[in-house]
């Protein structure tokens, strides 16, 4: 294995060892993890755990992450799959990012699926769930995870690898974000699932009924706007359209709820806790 530049940051020597041991690598093994613990709809090669790991620090970067938890991101499926030893990983990165590695891994290893009789992505979720009260970094290197299998099902025009994900993302994906209070991403994974899990017709119908509703909608907007700027002059008042998930839940895409289209969401932004109150009041 050739050696990183010396005066390479951790970024770079964790992306040259995570580079070096895909193109060399040629056994993949899964050192006892359970069936469902990592990417069984994406390719099981050295190549993809490379790709995967890139994906992976960049959603840690784009969160402001710790280098440290990026360059475990780039290298954490190799060792999982059994191949770079934590001890390699520690000479060339250090002992923080070769110790989240391998709890990571411990962290898939908890409860063996034989001694489980419930849903495999369920005891997923618990996993991943101790890993948050265990050591907040795993949980949020679990979350980039399932992002970056998110991304790849959300490009891919396989139907199979978008149906797989979707029950990742409803039982495991969409609660860790919740409980991570990681609002935005949620939602747009909520949006993805349930415009991929409802009815063509249905999408349709929400489709027209926003386009012809729009202007009155702005319109409805510009009356409360011209309303409440005298009564909060610093707040920043913004709307937005319906969204999916208001319409319907991605549990229940069946349930459609054509009246929660005719709602105006009206978002209002202060400066203090005091204008907060003040702008209750209206």
């Amino acid at each position: 294995m050739s050696e990183p530049p010396t005066s390479s940051t951790l970024l770079e020597r964790a992306d040259h060892l995570a580079r070096t041991t895909a193109d060399t690598a040629s056994v993949t093994t899964y050192r006892d993890l359970p069936p469902g613990a990592l990417m069984t709809y994406r390719p099981n090669t050295p190549a993809e755990s490379y790709r995967h790991g890139q994906g992976v620090a960049w959603s840690l970067q784009h969160w402001q992450a710790s280098d440290t938890l990026q360059a475990a991101g780039l290298l954490h499926s190799f060792v999982c799959r059994g191949l770079i030893a934590s001890t390699e990983i520690a000479e060339s990165c250090g002992q923080d990012v070769a110790e989240l590695c391998e709890q990571y891994r411990e962290t898939l290893l908890l409860v063996p699926e034989q001694q489980w009789h419930g849903k495999p992505l369920v005891i997923k979720r618990v996993k991943l769930y101790m890993a948050a009260y265990r050591n907040p970094a795993l949980v949020l290197l679990g979350v980039a995870s399932l992002w970056d299998h998110f991304e790849s099902a959300r490009r891919s025009h396989r139907p199979g690898l978008r149906n797989n994900f979707i029950e990742e993302a409803r039982q495991v994906m969409l609660p860790l974000l919740e409980m991570l209070g990681m609002w935005y991403l949620k939602t747009e994974v909520e949006e993805w699932v349930t415009r991929h899990t409802m009815s063509q017709q249905d999408y349709k119908n929400i489709v027209n009924h926003l386009n012809t509703t729009e202007e009155t909608r702005w319109q409805a907007f510009a009356h409360v706007h011209k309303t409440l700027i005298p009564l909060l002059p610093g707040a920043e008042i913004t709307t937005k359209p319906p969204l999916l998930t208001h319409v319907c839940k991605p549990d229940h895409p069946e349930k459609v709820d054509y009246e929660a289209l005719n709602k105006l969401t009206v978002n209002v932004c202060v400066e203090s806790e005091a204008d907060c109150y003040e702008a209750l009041r209206w």
